[in-house]
């Protein structure tokens, strides 16, 4: 669990910084757990025919107030050559 801040890091958090980089982002809507369909949806349907590899960064699974119907699933990528 996270939250982006340029305030000073409590005691007993970690800060980690993560680089700008290329993301693909899936929406998913209703319950949060409905964001395993994105990440099924990421390696059965998108990966397999994008032009895009998985970066070595931390994906983020963004959770917003459930009136808002929806969650989202950040996932960094590269461009690669095929």
């Amino acid at each position: 669990m996270g939250i982006a801040s340029d305030q000073e890091v409590p005691e007993g958090l970690v800060k980690i910084d993560i680089p700008a980089a290329t993301w693909a982002v899936f929406e998913s809507t209703g319950v949060p757990q409905n964001i395993q369909e994105s990440w099924k949806r990421l390696y059965t349907d998108w990966l397999p025919v994008s032009s895009y590899d998985l970066a070595d960064l931390p994906a983020i699974e963004s959770y917003f107030p459930p009136e808002e119907n929806k969650n989202e699933l950040w996932i960094p990528v590269v461009k690669n050559d095929k």
